[in-house]
């Protein structure tokens, strides 16, 4: 009796740092109990109390909590991390990768994995490969953060409002079929690392596994060496059933080995295929060329290119499949002033290519039987990704030039993938513009200007790529100088929102501006432009922290032109 009481209090004791109501487990981060989060998960997920149920931890804002191990989640687990409701914190929770107990410096390799039919959902968290806070330790970012098992038959894996980022591999890595990957409104960021070769560095790794719905809509991915989705060489039982890639902003996307390789789609007429209403700035930015190494992984639908008879390179490809019910359309691109410069560089000795090294004629976005399927459904196949001239984004990491040049030089001349090492042919200087969480949380702006009116020219008459960005206005160029061609008050960001939001203007002449904040009673409640203001772009913040909660007006008046929006503030 004894023995049992202490088995008792010895749970209890490890229960200390957290709080549970029903399902939901309130956990202090390591600053307050000194513990690693994956050690309390893992004890509660083993537990005899557990039995392989559903569990919400629910994490601090602004917490920093430490991850050092992977946890591996048995068949049948919901397990969900979310954000704490209500809370006045700035930041979502932080989850950093620590240095595993080994000592080597070496993070563990993933965050978790899924053993068959189990759920992992993530909700306003971040989670980082390696501990910022020490900036030698980038060098040991590793491998995937969530991966499912071979011996699993329906995972689900739900993200939602996440910033995750740094990790050598892939975000996302399924060794076993899944029923659902969705993965909403979120930012991914340094995806790649010269601990390993150019074709990992990828979003998501579907390997040549079953997935049921694969859906990717509202999100930002910045910086990739590699694919978007890697789906290569997957059978036909093993196809991707419903797919939608919608409202997502890609940019700095070298994509060694393609972008949307997606290997079997559908081919019953009756699923979900839609690439639709996405941005992409210097995306697919080391060209398309003729390079034996990178082709060698661009087989699946059986096309050669003329010029070598290698594999054929698109931005898109599946095995070849005449039943397919794509929907492609309304797709952006652009490239940076650097991103020009880049795809005008040939090959660093032209005489080992048989052929050009870039397509002169312009990019294949779809493979030629995507093309036919398309053109048999009368179906637009000319703009199924247009050009732009011109996309500037507020704040966004450079693109990787330097390591797209070392790439040209080491590596298209050599017939074999490379596997990059910390020395002696890498050099930092050869990198991303890497930034840490709290950039790509509260700095990272990609709302944008273009040189055409992007703000409502999706299929849904919202924005072109992640929604959550606004739409500056149209610019064009005038004595050298990027100008306002509109006068434009964008949606507020966030919102909702609690108790501060952005708001940008875009004005077309220098003059007086007005920006006023109204309650639905038509009350003035806050003054935030008064005065002569220059022509452009403008943000300023809106603090309602002594207003309550409903929908409130804001105002923008200038040049006798006046436009009105609404927001709405939640406590």
């Amino acid at each position: 009796m004894i023995g049992k009481q202490y088995r008792w209090l010895a749970f209890l004791i490890l229960l200390l740092p957290l709080t549970a109501f029903g399902q939901d487990m309130v956990i202090d981060d390591w600053y307050a109990t000194g513990e690693y989060l994956n050690v309390t998960v893992a004890t509660d997920t083993s537990s005899a109390e557990f039995k392989a149920g559903t569990r919400t931890y629910v994490l601090k804002k602004d917490g920093i909590y430490a991850w050092n191990a992977t946890v591996q989640f048995t068949a049948g687990s919901i397990i969900k991390f979310r954000a704490e409701y209500g809370s006045s914190g700035h930041y979502d929770p932080m989850i950093y990768f620590f240095p595993t107990t080994a000592g080597t410096g070496a993070p563990p390799g993933r965050f978790c994995q899924l053993s068959g039919n189990s759920t992992i959902s993530l909700t306003h968290i971040m989670l980082t490969g390696y501990e910022e806070t020490v900036d030698t330790l980038l060098k040991y970012s590793n491998t995937q953060m969530i991966q499912t098992l071979s011996t699993g038959t329906n995972n689900r894996i739900i993200i939602d409002s996440c910033v995750m980022k740094t990790i050598a591999g892939q975000i996302i890595r399924t060794e076993g079929p899944s029923t659902l990957i969705k993965v909403t409104n979120s930012i991914f960021a340094d995806m790649g690392h010269p601990t390993s070769n150019f074709g990992a560095g990828k979003f998501i790794d579907a390997r040549n596994t079953r997935c049921d719905t694969l859906i990717i809509q509202n999100c930002t991915l910045v910086n990739l060496y590699d694919r978007v989705i890697r789906h290569y060489q997957a059978s036909g039982a093993n196809a991707i059933k419903n797919f939608i890639f919608d409202h997502n902003t890609v940019m700095n996307d070298m994509a060694y080995h393609g972008f949307l390789s997606l290997g079997t789609v559908d081919s019953t007429g009756t699923g979900t295929l839609q690439i639709t209403n996405n941005l992409f700035v210097d995306h697919f930015a080391l060209g398309m060329d003729t390079a034996y190494v990178r082709q060698a992984e661009f087989t699946d639908p059986g096309e050669n290119d003329p010029t070598n008879n290698l594999p054929r390179m698109t931005w898109v490809m599946t095995n070849k499949n005449d039943a397919a019910n794509w929907n492609i359309q309304k797709n952006y691109y652009a490239s940076s002033d650097s991103g020009k410069v880049i795809l005008t560089l040939g090959p660093p000795n032209d005489n080992v290519y048989a052929g050009p090294f870039y397509h002169r004629q312009g990019p294949p976005y779809l493979t030629w039987n995507m093309n036919k399927v398309l053109a048999s459904k009368s179906k637009d196949t000319v703009n199924t990704f247009q050009e732009v001239g011109l996309v500037r984004f507020n704040k966004a990491p450079r693109l990787m030039t330097e390591l797209i040049r070392w790439v040209l030089a080491k590596d298209l001349d050599n017939k074999n993938k490379p596997t990059l090492n910390v020395s002696p042919i890498w050099n930092w200087t050869y990198d991303f513009d890497r930034h840490k969480l709290e950039y790509y949380y509260d700095t990272l702006d990609c709302s944008y200007s273009a040189d055409v009116d992007l703000a409502t020219a999706g299929t849904d008459g919202k924005i072109i790529g992640d929604t959550r960005w606004s739409f500056n206005g149209v610019v064009g160029v005038h004595d050298g100088r990027q100008v306002p061609a509109v006068f434009a008050l964008n949606q507020n960001y966030p919102n909702p929102f609690n108790p501060t939001t952005r708001i940008s203007f875009t004005l077309k002449e220098a003059g007086v501006a007005k920006l006023a904040v109204f309650n639905v009673l038509g009350q003035k409640v806050a003054d935030l432009v008064s005065g002569k203001m220059q022509a452009g772009y403008h943000v300023v913040e809106f603090n309602a922290s002594e207003l309550s909660s409903g929908v409130y007006l804001y105002r923008l008046e200038s040049g006798g032109n006046s436009v009105v929006k609404k927001m709405l503030l939640l406590k």
